[in-house]
């Protein structure tokens, strides 16, 4: 069953996460502040479309290129973004290469927690095979100013030793999976190496320790990295 909420004017299905993931949108916020009317902004990981409304809210000519792999999600997704004029969303993944992956999708009513990673499913899990589309391609395709990535530890597998410098501002999500806190650190300094500044500054001395101290099995965090105009 799928309602329609009032007060964030989003489709969500009640008793899941739909809510509290729109809601987190929130967390976003910052992207948006400046953004132009000629701007693109690419959603890797949309879920159901909360950070694309958050974008149309700031300016409602900007592009928004969305993709999501899962069929309810998607769904859901087209319910809240058909209405948007420069609007384009695509059913797949996102990683090295065209092509097909193994999909695993957490049972249960928790609809955000499924990846193209085997995680700590408490609920245990549905495996499926999804579409996959080259980031790369995509990248060069649409040429974003913004971009947000949020695949539940898909981010792993993804080329990001160089941004193209046609981003301006990149929202990532680092996924501890398997408890791999070296993976996270590395990645965190790979993207950091080549923006101006960000959000969430990570301490010098000791910073593999930090991350170890700081994110427990499954645990994520979000980072927005900008580069001067």
């Amino acid at each position: 069953m799928v309602v329609f909420r009032k007060r964030t004017k989003m489709w969500v299905r009640p008793n899941t996460s739909d809510d509290f993931i729109v809601d987190e949108a929130i967390d976003y916020n910052n992207i948006f502040l400046d953004v132009k009317d000629n701007d693109v902004f690419m959603d890797i990981g949309s879920n159901i479309g909360s950070t694309i409304s958050l974008a149309k809210s700031f300016n409602h000519t900007i592009t928004c290129i969305g993709y999501e792999p899962e069929e309810e999600n998607f769904k859901v997704l087209k319910l809240n973004t058909n209405h948007y004029n420069k609007c384009k969303i695509k059913k797949c993944a996102i990683g090295k290469k065209n092509g097909m992956t193994k999909f695993f999708t957490e049972k249960g009513t928790f609809k955000a927690k499924h990846s193209t990673k085997p995680r700590q499913f408490l609920q245990g899990f549905e495996e499926q095979i999804v579409k996959v589309k080259s980031f790369k391609n995509e990248l060069s395709k649409y040429k974003p100013s913004l971009l947000k990535i949020d695949i539940e530890g898909g981010e792993y597998d993804l080329s990001l030793q160089k941004v193209p410098l046609y981003i301006k501002i990149f929202a990532i999500e680092f996924h501890l999976i398997n408890d791999n806190w070296k993976d996270m650190f590395k990645l965190y300094n790979i993207i950091s190496d080549q923006f101006d500044f960000k959000t969430g500054e990570i301490p010098k001395v000791n910073s593999l320790n930090w991350f170890k101290d700081n994110f427990k099995s499954d645990d994520a965090f979000m980072v927005i990295f900008y580069r001067n105009n």
